[in-house]
């Protein structure tokens, strides 16, 4: 393996301007440190229930989900381990699980409401409409103005 040279950048580039909400910042640390550390002991087929729970909350609280700390401290579990199992179970992060539900409510009221993208993404629980940009675009690989004249033609 080759060394580090010295004054590489490390970590995601950092785009400017672009600020990113701090839970969400503590939730994707949180999932990337459950996708790093190895499990321990031997994989179980069956879904622990208290990840069916954390999922149905998530679920249930689409629009202001709790951070991936609160969903453990509910389930009495570390949130490293809640990441892990929840990744194993469901094929991705509680982060990942909550911004694809933002993005389907926003995708539904982009369809059938003519609220402006700005009302659209609050309803959604996005931060601001830069934050659903950003969300919809990552998850559908369009902007949100074109994903809304695609589904109304």
């Amino acid at each position: 393996m080759a060394p580090r040279r010295a004054g590489r950048p490390r970590g995601p580039p950092v785009r400017p301007g672009v600020r990113h909400a701090p839970a969400d910042a503590e939730d994707d640390l949180w999932g990337l440190l459950g996708s790093v550390v190895a499990p321990t002991g031997a994989a179980s087929k069956a879904v622990p229930p208290w990840v069916l729970r954390a999922r149905e909350r998530l679920d249930d609280e689409a629009t202001a989900a709790p951070s991936v700390a609160t969903l453990a401290a509910d389930a009495d579990v570390h949130p490293v381990s809640l990441a892990r199992a929840f990744r194993r179970a469901f094929g991705c992060s509680p982060t990942a699980y909550r911004r694809r539900l933002r993005v389907r409510a926003a995708t539904g009221l982009l369809a059938s409401t003519p609220l402006p993208a700005v009302e659209v993404a609050l309803a959604a629980g996005f931060a601001d409409q830069s934050h659903m940009c950003r969300d919809v675009r990552t998850e559908l690989g369009t902007t949100p103005g074109r994903l809304r004249t695609l589904l109304r033609a």
